[in-house]
């Protein structure tokens, strides 16, 4: 009895985090940059999304091959980005970061890391503070 008691408990609390977690509000801006630090210790991938206020995702896959630095993981990225998404202005910065804004209309859009296999090279986002 107890047992059950017990994965009852479990289901309800996992639940929970799973609800509050999906209405977690997006985050918007009208420029990110993605941020690399490492070295890649195997071949992997990541997976940015990119989603304009009331408009469809657009997904790119990211390809990293093992021994990437930091520095060539941002030039993978900018030059994989600058092909497969039009509308966004892709520029290096800095080395080992990506600047990524709205060409066009300077609408604001949410981007997010969402899937990632990528062992020792660290990939983040910052949106752009005013």
């Amino acid at each position: 009895m107890k047992f059950k008691q017990l994965i009852l408990s479990f289901s309800s609390a996992l639940f929970l985090l799973c609800f509050s977690f999906s209405s977690v509000a997006e985050e918007y801006s009208n420029e990110w940059r993605i941020y690399f630090d490492g070295k890649a210790s195997e071949d992997g991938s990541y997976t940015l999304t990119f989603r304009e206020k009331g408009g469809e995702p657009l997904t790119a896959v990211i390809k990293i091959d093992k021994g990437t630095r930091e520095n060539q993981a941002a030039r993978i990225t900018r030059r994989q980005l600058d092909g497969e998404v039009k509308g966004y202005d892709v520029d290096k910065e800095d080395g080992e970061e990506v600047q990524f804004r709205n060409r066009m209309r300077g609408e604001e859009f949410s981007l997010e890391i969402d899937d990632s296999n990528l062992k020792g090279l660290d990939v983040k986002l910052r949106k752009k503070r005013f």
